[in-house]
């Protein structure tokens, strides 16, 4: 049987992506890529904003068209908040909430052994979920490297604590709950064992892990010093759980200097408006101390425009916050009213216009010092994992890696090197950014 993925979204997606596409692999089922005339479909969605929703149901209805015998199965947090529309749209759809997601690893091994003779896979498939409390651990999924990338990626936190005003992914996804820490050193070391280059620690709000005295800083402070080969980098983090504590624990040379701030807006009252937990004071000390932490770490946040209210004079707030901080780029999101979140209703909405208007200008805030920063340390050596080799008609290899500093560049080299090697002090003398 052939299994396609599509993957939208977050990081934590990719790692229950990969687990996934690993427990079909491992039962013998064959992995294709989408429109590879696939037997089943896994499309694991977003709905973090209008957009993604929007692009989930155009890549369900392409994959429909494209295959229409093909079983498709629709999970993630799409699929948790819209299950009802996702049976409309496609019939031949099997939407499986993000509580019953963790269920789809015993799918290969069900499919293998419980198929009623005569029984379409659609029905086989409808018959699993049927009855039967599957998927609950939001833990079960465990990746290795290799599939889909050179990384890999540990889930050790999942849902979120906060009430953001504009957020749908808490709804979906619940309160926070944390992987057990002996069990996330267990799966890190792991996943160094099998020959991951890199690490990376994922959660819908990675920073409210906490499994008794153990926050993420100190699960950070015991698992560096322990890994041998792999780096370790983290997932978006929240700026008011930045201190002194977490910089003195991410300042071990195993982890990546690079970092994500879910920062949404640098102006105090905007913050406040959203639901935020800090202001745009706290934000800064975030980054200043992120900067003692590592040497000129990249720096990326995300930010969204036009949220209710958001008037000229906060924009400019915004803009010269991330100016003032020297953010190496910014992840954007023109602001889209989320149905059932306590924004869904605007009192004062932005025009789309000005809103999208606002999302440019900060997209073209960081081109400059995105390029500065490339020519700064793409003309030094650097720790980079190879992520792609393509043979060349002379003899040498065309290779794609990414930098600690999560730098993606292209070079020629003529050694052979091969996809998930990790080079410390790497220098090809001619670098060519890709991303």
């Amino acid at each position: 049987m052939r299994v396609a993925f599509y993957t939208l979204g977050c990081k934590l997606n990719q790692c229950e992506s990969e687990a996934l596409a690993q427990a079909f692999l491992s039962r013998g089922f064959f992995i294709v890529p989408p429109g590879a005339h696939p037997d089943l479909m896994i499309v694991n969605t977003c709905t973090v904003t209008s957009k993604a929703e929007q692009k989930a149901r155009r890549v369900l209805k392409k994959a429909a068209s494209d295959d229409p015998h093909a079983v498709l199965i629709v999970t993630g947090c799409y699929a948790q908040m819209a299950r009802n529309e996702i049976g409309k749209l496609l019939p031949n759809a099997v939407a499986v909430p993000v509580d019953k997601k963790a269920a789809l690893l015993d799918l290969p091994q069900f499919l293998l052994t419980d198929c009623y003779e005569g029984e379409s896979l659609f029905e086989s498939v409808c018959r699993f979920f049927k009855g039967e409390k599957r998927g609950k651990d939001p833990f079960a999924f465990e990746s290795a490297p290799g599939l889909y990338h050179t990384r890999s990626f540990v889930k050790i936190q999942d849902g979120c604590n906060n009430a953001c005003r504009y957020c749908r992914v808490t709804l979906a996804r619940g309160n926070s709950v944390s992987l057990p820490a002996v069990e996330a050193g267990r799966r890190v070391l792991a996943a160094e064992a099998a020959g991951a280059a890199e690490i990376v620690l994922s959660g819908v709000n990675l920073s409210q892990y906490r499994d008794g005295a153990v926050g993420l800083s100190e699960l950070i402070a015991a698992l560096a010093p322990r890994l041998t080969t792999a780096r370790l980098r983290l997932s978006s983090l929240e700026p008011d759980f930045v201190d002194e504590a977490f910089a003195k624990a991410v300042s071990h040379p195993a982890v990546c200097p690079h970092f994500h701030l879910a920062l949404q807006s640098g102006s105090s009252t905007v913050l406040e408006r959203m639901g935020r937990h800090y202001d745009a004071k706290q934000a800064s000390e975030a980054v200043r101390l992120l900067r003692t932490a590592k040497e000129d770490p990249f720096l990326a946040a995300d930010v969204i425009t036009g949220f209710d209210g958001e008037s000229d004079e906060e924009f400019d707030e915004t803009l010269r916050f991330v100016n003032e901080n020297g953010f190496h780029a910014l992840h954007v999101f023109p602001f889209s009213p989320r149905p059932g979140t306590p924004a869904a209703h605007p009192k004062n909405p932005i025009p789309e216009r000005i809103r999208d208007r606002r999302a440019a200008v900060l997209r073209d805030s960081f081109r400059e010092r995105l390029n500065d920063y490339r020519k700064k340390w793409g003309s030094r050596p650097a720790d980079v994992v190879i992520e792609e080799v393509e043979p060349l008609s002379d003899g040498r290899f065309r290779c794609e890696a990414l930098s600690d500093r999560y730098l993606r560049f292209r070079f020629e080299t003529d050694k052979k090197l091969k996809k998930g090697d990790r080079i410390g002090n790497f220098f090809s003398g001619s670098l060519d950014f890709f991303s």
